[in-house]
């Protein structure tokens, strides 16, 4: 099912995973799929219990902040620390400034 965010007005999937005997599990999952990124999706995070929408935005905000903190991490370690821009080939760095 898409779930709206409250917050940033995208869509993110809920879904519940099911057993091989076609039991489900009680936990919902939090997907996020990328239309120009053609692998797998990104696990947002997971709860047990139904559906709650509200519950379903705090697990996305979280996500959110901790993206945030790596964007951060790896700038700075770009910026400051360990990476030199001059030593790496043209399409890493393009990578790299994608992953930023």
């Amino acid at each position: 099912m898409n779930h709206l965010h409250k917050k940033t007005g995208k869509t993110y999937e809920v879904g519940v995973m099911n057993d091989f005997d076609g039991s489900t599990y009680d936990m919902c999952i939090i997907t996020k799929w990328d239309p120009d990124y053609n692998e797998s999706p990104t696990l947002v995070d997971y709860y047990f219990g139904e559906y709650n929408p509200e519950l379903t935005d705090y697990c996305i905000d979280r996500f959110i902040e901790r993206q945030e903190q790596l964007k951060k991490s790896v700038k700075r370690m770009s910026d400051e620390l360990v990476i030199n821009r001059e030593v790496m080939e043209p399409d890493d760095i393009q990578d790299l400034e994608q992953t930023i």
